[in-house]
């Protein structure tokens, strides 16, 4: 019957939209979380090595000048933070671990660390790597990206020191893009969705309209 056809064809053309809009868009959605991630990484990387630049030992202590170029390591919780930490035992100057741990050893802190503290460790990549992911700083997740390196003394009588430098920021900013991302793209998605519906119902009256009345015909022939 045609009613039944109707019926099937509306079913089969509202699943297919049901699932593959929805899927298009956790894909999008997965796609622009994993971009954001990778921007604020590479975004980290260039706070390490503008910090790195200057980082220097002398006599086997470590030397901090006493602001930094970016000026959100120099205010007090501004959400950008900047450690330095050793396995091994800490220089004279620089001050202690705030973390309760021995190991790693916290050398040094940017201004903007003030008053924090972790719940967990440190990470502690091998000498040469980076390591990138999350860590709870004042009970609230924060990005983190720590990477070892190695300062060449020319003092024999000096160990060569392998510290690991921590840049750490926190989610809120990363988060309300995401979100936003997210709200846009799913209203729009469900927009969408009501328009092809809409289209569906027109486009399937226009393709059966001649079927009906080949049916019509056929019943008074009957």
């Amino acid at each position: 019957p045609l009613h039944s056809l109707r019926t099937r064809i509306m079913v089969s053309a509202l699943l297919i939209i049901v699932v593959v809009l929805p899927s298009i868009g956790i894909a999008l959605n997965n796609a622009f979380k994993a971009q954001v991630e990778e921007n604020l990484k590479d975004q980290l990387n260039a706070y390490f090595y503008s910090v790195l630049a200057v980082t220097e030992f002398e006599n086997g202590e470590l030397i901090m000048p006493t602001a930094l170029l970016e000026n959100q390591f120099n205010v007090i919780n501004s959400g950008l933070y900047a450690l330095i930490s050793s396995s091994q035992t800490p220089v004279d100057n620089g001050p202690a671990a705030q973390t309760g741990s021995n190991e790693p050893n916290i050398l040094w802190f940017s201004d903007s660390f003030l008053g924090a503290n972790f719940s967990q460790n440190l990470p502690s990549p091998t000498l040469g790597q980076s390591r990138f992911g999350q860590i709870a700083l004042n009970d609230d997740a924060h990005f983190i990206y720590s990477f070892s390196v190695r300062f060449d003394i020319a003092n024999d009588n000096a160990a060569a020191p392998i510290i690991t430098l921590h840049i750490i920021k926190d989610l809120s900013g990363v988060t309300q893009q995401q979100n936003g991302f997210s709200q846009q793209l799913w209203t729009w998605l469900l927009v969408l969705i009501v328009v092809l519906l809409i289209i569906q119902v027109f486009w399937l009256n226009w393709t059966l309209k001649p079927l009906a009345r080949f049916t019509e015909e056929l019943n008074r022939v009957q």
